[in-house]
């Protein structure tokens, strides 16, 4: 199915309303916001509302598009000889023109055909289609073909390694016990490989070095034991001047390979044994905010539920949640900041009296006034 926009209808497009294709029989502009669509299916007519910008699925979809046949040219009469070289299907009309064919000397264009197509796109259900090992069904027209796709529509595609599904729960309190709790909209994503490494409580880091060093000393070891070679001997001294410089090299370059080279390892490694627990990879678990926020007016608190696990994840959230309500608001209302006793006021603060005296003897004495650093302006 192709998308356009209200704006650019036509009579007789046959668009998705919903759920079934209509054939659009009239267009009318009501408003510069509203343009109303008039829609004929089976017998049945109804009117529709859109916005000029809206976006409808087009359910046929005419496309036009060219082959170019060309041969290769005879330099001595000017035709085209040998086997005949077709072009995929051109849709713009300027990479039809445009063809290298047609520019060069040693090719010939043969003929030109044009291809005119038809995409009918039917909704159905999952139900609706062929069983396990039945053929697809054949067209009711000869030369028609028959495909399915899913467009935008049905259930998530399964990633390669387990999905982390998790629900988020807002608790708002204004500064009472009880609360108000605001669910908010489950999401799911893949596992990252360096999850793995995080759930044992290593560093990636640490594990990464210790790796590139083991890998880089077997080099090294090596190099001790080996002898130099005979083409080296003229440019060095003795054995251990060649041995020495050798392994300081080696240590460079090799470093700086194994760095990648063990990530890699680690990465395969991680993203293995993710996808042989599948869902049991993360249990079930409960996060809860370490601050308390002030979100307008009302002091907030982040609850989250996790784990690999969809099932899991729903039945803790269904199940676990209730007896925990109490205990979360009551942390959270202890975590609220509150100021532990009132600000006095500093007893340099101005008053109107010192104010007035202040312009008094700045008058007499012909300078501007200072500003006023208390409550009082000289202008109040």
């Amino acid at each position: 199915m192709r998308q356009i926009e209200v704006r650019h209808l036509y009579e007789g497009a046959v668009i998705l309303d919903g759920f079934r294709p209509a054939t659009v029989t009239a267009l009318e502009n009501r408003s510069p916001y509203t343009v109303a669509v008039r829609l004929h299916s089976t017998g049945d007519n109804w009117t529709a509302l859109y916005s000029p910008a809206a976006v409808v699925l087009l359910c046929v979809v005419p496309a036009v598009a060219w082959r170019v046949h060309h041969q290769q040219r005879d330099r001595s009469t000017g035709e085209g000889k040998g086997a005949t070289h077709s072009s995929s299907r051109l849709s713009p009309v300027h990479a039809v023109r445009r063809y290298w064919a047609y520019g060069v000397d040693h090719q010939t264009v043969v003929r030109l055909e044009e291809e005119h197509t038809v995409v009918t796109s039917t909704p159905i259900t999952l139900d609706q289609l062929p069983g396990n090992g039945q053929p697809t069904p054949q067209p009711t027209e000869c030369g028609d073909r028959r495909f399915y796709q899913l467009h935008r529509r049905g259930p998530r595609p399964t990633p390669r390694y387990g999905p982390t599904s998790s629900r988020c729960l807002r608790f708002g309190f204004p500064s009472r016990p009880r609360g108000r709790i605001t669910p908010l909209p489950e999401t799911v994503r893949r596992v990252r490989w360096t999850e793995l490494w995080a759930r044992s409580g290593k560093s990636l880091d640490r594990i990464v070095q210790l790796r590139v060093k083991a890998w880089v000393e077997s080099l090294l070891k090596a190099i001790e034991t080996e002898a130099m070679p005979a083409d080296s001997a003229h440019r060095w001294k003795s054995q251990e001047q060649w041995r020495a410089a050798t392994i300081r090299e080696t240590r460079r370059k090799a470093t700086d390979q194994a760095h990648a080279r063990v990530t890699s390892e680690l990465r395969r490694e991680a993203l293995a044994e993710i996808e042989a627990e599948g869902s049991g990879f993360w249990p079930v678990r409960w996060e809860e905010s370490t601050k308390v926020f002030l979100v307008q007016g009302e002091w907030t608190v982040t609850v989250l539920v996790s784990g690999t696990d969809h099932t899991a994840v729903r039945s803790a959230f269904a199940s676990d949640l209730p007896p925990l309500i109490a205990d979360i608001v009551a942390d959270a209302q202890n975590r609220i900041p509150r100021p532990k006793k009132t600000v006095p006021i500093s007893a340099a603060t101005d008053t109107p009296a010192k104010v007035r005296k202040a312009w008094k003897r700045d008058r007499a004495k012909g300078t501007a006034p200072k500003a006023a650093n208390g409550a009082y302006t000289p202008g109040s």
